[in-house]
């Protein structure tokens, strides 16, 4: 019975080597039987994994075959890599990694992980035909040709700064246009006339009144020469105030000959509002006006 249990132990250990290599063999045919020529770039055999990468080529197409077996699939796996971005992962109950054929546009990384620790990594290309026989002429093998399956993996899109920058401009600008449209169609806002009414009423009245005042008196030194008419009153009245004076200590500039007709229009409003407000008579504002405008 002993004997039998060892012959038993003996024959299963034997076994499993065997079909360790049945899956690498197999891997190398299926690259011998798929490609035109090939080369081996890695086929290396350590304690904790299987690795081999093989570049080969159909119909002038180049293309790169991986296979890798962790010895633990839950701590080792194996990841490819573009822009930092995985396109490809062995998961962790995956006992093998077969990927024949993978076509890139954009170079990749291919990293063997250790939990979180990166315990190999290796850059691969995209290769022209030309490129490739002249960099792996001499190493090359001859297969089949029969062809394979092509995993055709595109870079990860990524965007400058100045790309993004304007993508959100454009659509700040459509979204703005957007919504003056509904504000438009639907009379709200600044397009709502209860609204202009309410906004712009008091600027149009303010300059309804200046206007007038203006009118009146450019009138005024027409046809009385109020020049004269107003040196004569204060000859006589010497109770009549200096208004200027009253406007100055409110921090007006009273030097009137310099202002512009902005400066010279808050004088106005101010003479209108102290005369409203009983702050001088309406001889007082009368006269401060004339001088204001002359």
């Amino acid at each position: 019975m002993k004997l039998f249990l060892s012959f038993i132990s003996i024959l299963f250990m034997s076994l499993i080597p065997m079909n360790i290599n049945q899956e690498i063999e197999e891997f190398k045919d299926t690259c011998n039987n798929g490609y035109n020529t090939y080369c081996y770039l890695e086929d290396s055999s350590v304690a904790s994994y299987d690795l081999i990468i093989v570049i080969g080529e159909h119909n002038n197409q180049v293309g790169y075959s991986i296979f890798f077996r962790p010895t633990d699939p839950n701590t080792y796996h194996i990841t490819l890599e573009v822009n930092n971005q995985k396109v490809l992962k062995s998961k962790e109950d995956y006992e093998v990694f077969n990927a024949y054929n993978i076509i890139i546009d954009k170079e990749m990384e291919i990293k063997v992980v250790y939990q979180d620790t990166v315990t190999y990594s290796k850059k691969i290309l995209p290769l022209t035909y030309e490129e490739y026989m002249s960099k792996y002429s001499l190493n090359i093998l001859n297969g089949n040709n029969n062809g394979l399956e092509p995993i055709v993996i595109k870079a990860p899109k990524t965007f400058s700064p100045i790309v993004v920058f304007a993508i959100i401009f454009i659509i700040l600008i459509v979204l703005s246009i957007i919504i003056i449209l509904v504000l438009y169609i639907f009379k709200k806002g600044i397009f709502n006339e209860e609204y202009k009414d309410k906004q712009f009423g008091e600027e149009r009245r303010i300059r309804a009144m200046l206007q007038e005042e203006q009118e009146n008196i450019e009138v005024e030194v027409i046809e009385e020469e109020p020049v004269e008419v107003y040196e004569k009153k204060v000859e006589e009245d010497i109770e009549v105030r200096d208004i200027s004076i009253i406007l100055q200590n409110k921090g007006f500039n009273i030097n009137y000959s310099s202002l512009d007709n902005d400066e010279k229009n808050k004088i106005m409003l101010e003479l209108m509002k102290m005369r409203d407000f009983k702050e001088i008579t309406q001889e007082e504002y009368r006269a401060e006006v004339i001088k204001l405008w002359m």
